[in-house]
């Protein structure tokens, strides 16, 4: 029995888990950001680290970016939508951030580049759920969104 409850816990630590509401999120999960540079909405093409999406800033190259859905110019609002704390393979633990593009509910969460080694360079101000850093767009990529 302990062998077994040993490898049921082993299995569930390389799961996600999502935590957008965590307190650690206040200010980010549920917030409106405007893309500071034009960007493009890729069909997901990295296995389980992306959903159906991936938004990318034109010019970001990853094996991750599938065939291209749309562009979406600089100005765009997106809004975070979930927040996991997602296993990353060797690289340990990482954040995966959904977003929403505002005005498109027809499509489904996006994944933006954050976690996985073959993302493109992220667009977060950590990869990582073990850094205290508070987690926030790099302004290269997207700005709080003006109220």
């Amino acid at each position: 029995m302990k062998n077994f409850t040993l490898l049921v816990l082993f299995l569930l630590s390389g799961c996600g888990s999502v935590v957008t509401e965590n307190d650690r999120f206040v200010g980010f999960a549920h917030e409106d950001y405007r893309l500071t540079q034009d960007s493009i909405l890729y069909k997901g093409d990295c296995g389980v680290w992306t959903d159906d999406f991936m938004l990318a800033a034109e010019g970001q190259e990853s094996n991750c970016l599938g065939e291209v859905v749309i562009k979406y110019p600089k100005g765009t609002i997106i809004r975070v939508a979930k927040i996991i704390d997602e296993f990353g393979g060797s690289s340990g633990r990482c954040w995966r951030i959904q977003v929403q593009v505002k005005g498109r509910r027809d499509l489904a969460l996006i994944d933006i580049p954050a976690c996985h080694l073959w993302h493109p360079k992220s667009w977060v101000t950590s990869s990582s759920p073990f850094a205290p850093v508070v987690l926030d767009f790099k302004p290269e990529f997207a700005v709080k969104a003006d109220t």
